[in-house]
């Protein structure tokens, strides 16, 4: 069985919001690329502060990438702080 584990994605809305952006999408395509029979993305999915309430512009930057990953292998995302 092939796995992609990522974790702590911590994608916050700021300036920094479309380099997350352009990283998950490098990680989304690196790991479709691999095939995998599945994805785990665990904890810290959202955000520097705990707890934190994911806002509409970070869920779309994320969102797109999940279900892109979804097309491939399932996708298991264990939300919590770590």
């Amino acid at each position: 069985m092939k796995l992609i584990h990522t974790s702590d994605l911590h994608v916050t809305g700021g300036d920094r919001l479309a380099d997350q952006a352009e990283t998950l999408d490098r990680v989304a395509t690196a790991g479709i690329a691999e095939q995998p029979d599945l994805w785990l993305i665990v904890g810290d999915a959202y955000g520097r502060t705990v707890p934190h309430s994911s806002r509409p512009d970070e869920r779309a930057v994320l969102c797109p990438q999940i279900v892109r990953m979804a097309k491939v292998a399932p996708v298991v995302y264990v939300m919590g702080n770590h």
